[in-house]
């Protein structure tokens, strides 16, 4: 995540200057972006801005819906049982 971090923040120094592709797995760098295309088997499926998309119904809405259930258990297993770090020392 903090490698994350640098890159929107770089991205954001960028933005209006000039034309930027972003390629994520991370669905949350995307939420800043101006325009996100899916891409699903080659093919254009979606294309608007985070918010839009992730209330549309569509392949965007279900990744952001698994992607935060799956943030969601990390967490509850980080607060549960702490990080590997802990439980070294």
């Amino acid at each position: 995540t903090k490698t994350e971090q640098l890159i929107l923040k770089a991205l954001q120094k960028r933005k209006g200057l000039q034309t930027t592709l972003v390629i994520a797995h991370r669905l949350s760098s995307l939420a800043y972006v101006d325009r996100i295309a899916v891409i699903d088997r080659g093919r254009l499926v979606q294309l608007g801005s985070h918010e839009e998309l992730s209330v549309a119904p569509g392949l965007y809405r279900r990744l952001c819906q698994i992607q935060g259930a799956l943030d969601d258990q990390i967490r509850s297993d980080v607060e549960q049982y702490g990080t590997q770090s802990d439980t070294q020392s």
